[in-house]
């Protein structure tokens, strides 16, 4: 991956890109050796007492460590400094850190077998700059980014749209009682592929519907089993809200932070490598839902590898 191109780019829109010759062959910034792309293991043990072993339990990827080493060539000393002074810019930790600036940059690549993957990142290790005797116009640097995860991601992002959903009931009416349900069978479900190796993150939208508020919005995915529950109301279609898996949040379409709300035997909805049926239904009975087909959801997630 020496001749893969390397895209860096911060909070604030600054870029640079490694081992791009084409802009000027004369002035550049190049890897001089194989990346390091470094996935930390998390394993727990426990000392087995009075004899030989341990008690080994579930390993885990923990951050990804990724290291560059390589060199700033020019024609000048002051193309050199410009691009020392671009990189230390876009790779940058502000004084004052916040929530939507806090030193990281998305680093993207096309791999050798022509996939494109992003990841974001921040400085784990000061920028280090060195030149050999005699070596004018050539700087030599070594800079290392820390991800939180081990995942990389698909630079595009997948969107997948769907129709509220709602439950039928087999069989024929009968007058009089038997001792058995008719099995339900669910209307409109969506399916969404991961076409990554590893659970995908989601943003998921549930919209409104001008035909009456929607009560207690839920959405499930029926390959996992897993569900998500607000108690609340979307009012029409003018309203919807909004839940991102990896940012932790639920808010409306106004922003309002609408975490408090969610139940508790809720959980953030992943896709596992594949096909999952993503299903969107409320509290309402199964005859004030058939009047909702018409309000929808989305599904965005990338497709995710380590």
């Amino acid at each position: 991956m020496i001749g893969t191109q390397f895209t860096i780019t911060n909070a604030d829109g600054d870029s640079i890109t490694l081992n791009d010759h084409v802009p000027d062959p004369l002035r550049f910034i190049a890897l001089q050796a194989y990346p390091e792309m470094d996935v930390d293991i998390k394993n727990n043990e426990i000392d087995l007492q009075g004899q030989h072993g341990i008690w080994d339990f579930f390993s885990f990827y923990g951050s990804r460590i990724a290291t560059f080493q390589g060199v700033i060539v020019g024609e000048t000393e002051a193309d050199v400094d410009a691009i020392r002074t671009n990189l230390i810019r876009v790779l940058r930790l502000p004084a004052q850190p916040t929530t939507t600036k806090y030193g990281q940059v998305t680093v993207t690549f096309t791999d050798p077998s022509g996939d494109d993957w992003q990841f974001e990142a921040k400085l784990f290790r000061p920028i280090r700059f060195t030149r050999g005797m005699k070596n004018v116009f050539r700087l030599d640097f070594n800079f290392s980014l820390k991800a939180a995860d081990p995942f990389l991601v698909d630079q595009t992002e997948t969107t997948t749209n769907g129709t509220m959903g709602y439950y039928t009931h087999g069989g024929v009416d009968v007058p009089l009682t038997v001792p058995f349900q008719w099995a339900e069978s669910a209307q409109n479900e969506l399916t969404v592929n991961n076409g990554g190796v590893a659970f995908a993150q989601t943003i998921i939208q549930l919209n409104g519907h001008n035909l009456g508020a929607i009560t207690n919005p839920k959405v499930q995915n029926l390959t996992t089993g897993k569900t998500f529950q607000i108690n609340t109301t979307i009012a029409d279609e003018n309203e919807y809200i909004l839940i991102d898996s990896k940012e932790g949040t639920v808010v409306d379409q106004d922003g309002v932070d609408l975490t408090g709300l969610v139940t508790a035997a809720s959980e953030f909805l992943l896709l596992q490598q594949g096909d999952n049926s993503i299903f969107y239904t409320s509290d309402e009975s199964p005859d004030v839902v058939l009047y909702y087909p018409t309000a929808t959801f989305s599904v965005k997630h990338r497709n995710t590898t380590i």
